[in-house]
């Protein structure tokens, strides 16, 4: 009968297997340790540079530079430039020559866009406001009216908005006309009490008699000696009286106000 050898990971695996294991771990830990060593002599002293004269920078690099850096790599050849101007790349404009670039960079469409917009809107704003405010919203065309006769209702739109503005009008003129004759009643009555006297336009009517009479007797007051003089009135105006009784001047601005 031959004799076969058994190979080792067939085996059983006992004490002696963990004590080879750890036996071979401690080996390579020791191998791996590594004891550094300063060959150089150690110096009390700190270092110090140098201190230069003056800074004198360099007149030209080391070397000239012939060819543009390119990175990542080489520099890109004709076809590959061509092939990126046309390359779709995410968040990034659109490749010129797209529609959608010459959709984006045209300045007319988006002055168009928003113009359009803005007048929907305050169109939008009118036809509410006009709604909402007007006493004859009852005759104006309903939703259905619209969409079944479009070109009556339109019509009927329009004379319905005539007839409001109209209306708008006739109501601001006797609102104005009330507010004249309200002014005109409070100014006949402060001339009735004396508190305001009748003035006539220049270059029309006659002065009555009495109005004659008042001013020779206003003639006569500022003739008469006791009539305070001009020199008096001017030194009025230039001086007033203060909270505390004492007269001061009146301060002007350069001498003039």
């Amino acid at each position: 009968m031959s004799q076969l050898a058994i190979p080792k990971f067939l085996l059983p695996r006992g004490r002696q297997y963990l004590r080879s294991a750890q036996a071979a771990r401690i080996l390579h830990s020791d191998s791996n340790t590594t004891v550094l060593e300063r060959h150089a002599s150690t110096s009390s002293k700190p270092r110090v540079l140098e201190k230069p004269a003056k800074f004198n920078p360099p007149s030209h690099p080391s070397r000239l530079r012939t060819k543009p850096k390119a990175y990542p790599g080489p520099p890109l050849s004709e076809k590959q430039k061509q092939e990126q101007k046309t390359k779709q790349y995410p968040h990034m404009m659109p490749p010129e020559g797209t529609f959608l670039n010459w959709f984006l960079r045209e300045k007319s469409i988006h002055v168009w866009i928003s113009m359009g917009v803005l007048f929907s809107l305050a169109f939008y704003v009118f036809i509410t406001d006009f709604t909402d405010k007007t006493a004859l919203k009852h005759l104006l065309p309903t939703r259905e009216d619209w969409r079944l006769h479009p070109v009556h209702s339109f019509r009927q739109f329009w004379s319905v908005y005539r007839l409001h503005v109209e209306q708008t009008s006739a109501e601001t003129a006797e609102r104005r006309r009330r507010q004249t004759e309200d002014v005109q009643k409070r100014k006949e009555y402060r001339i009735a009490h004396g508190l305001e006297e009748r003035r006539l336009p220049f270059g029309l009517g006659v002065a009555t008699p009495e109005e004659q009479a008042r001013r020779t007797a206003q003639g006569v007051v500022e003739e008469s000696p006791t009539a305070p003089s001009q020199s008096t009135t001017e030194e009025g105006e230039s001086s007033y009286v203060d909270f505390e009784g004492r007269k001061r001047p009146v301060k002007k601005w350069l001498g003039i106000w």
